[in-house]
């Protein structure tokens, strides 16, 4: 049941951003690459969508444009693998901590007719999500997770006091 949920959850985000991509006032903003308007339509449409974070990225893979309020724009896409399988199958999604935050990350190509670009779009993992899962499964559910030489760290549960009293009783 719970990689159902994850699964359909994943179908209606990767949705979403395949509306970005299909449409044509936003493929045109792309192939301006004016990062100031892209990242201006990302984050409208990462509000509709209610998106934690957008970034478009370009076939070389250096990232044009971010709402997160991080500093990636013109730095490497930290997620390289992603881009492979997206490039495979049209689309990928995975589980990833950005800046010590668990997103689930999707990932569509911008088709001009080729691909011109990569959106990724992620959506924060937090207790409003795990108590999702709580509903439907009637489990307790947490997630942790780590960045690399880092201990595992709570950041979704329907444990009492959710996230933030957890994440500190972690080691």
């Amino acid at each position: 049941m719970f990689d159902r949920f994850l699964e359909q959850d994943t179908e209606r985000l990767v949705q979403g951003a395949r509306l970005l991509t299909a449409d044509y006032a936003f493929r045109e903003t792309v192939a301006t690459r004016d990062r100031g308007t892209i990242a201006s339509v990302l984050a409208n449409h990462g509000k509709r969508i209610d998106a934690a974070m957008m970034l478009l990225v370009d076939l070389d893979r250096q990232v044009l444009a971010d709402t997160s309020g991080s500093p990636a724009t013109g730095q490497r896409f930290a997620f390289p693998e992603l881009l492979d399988r997206a490039g495979d199958a049209q689309q990928a999604s995975a589980m990833v901590v950005l800046h010590g935050e668990l997103y689930q990350l999707v990932i569509v190509p911008v088709l001009a007719p080729l691909p011109v670009a990569w959106l990724a779009v992620g959506f924060r993992v937090d207790d409003a999500l795990a108590r999702d899962l709580r509903r439907l499964t009637r489990l307790q559910v947490s997630f942790l997770a780590r960045a690399q030489d880092e201990s595992w760290r709570v950041q979704a549960s329907t444990a009492v006091g959710g996230r933030a009293h957890r994440r500190s009783c972690a080691t």
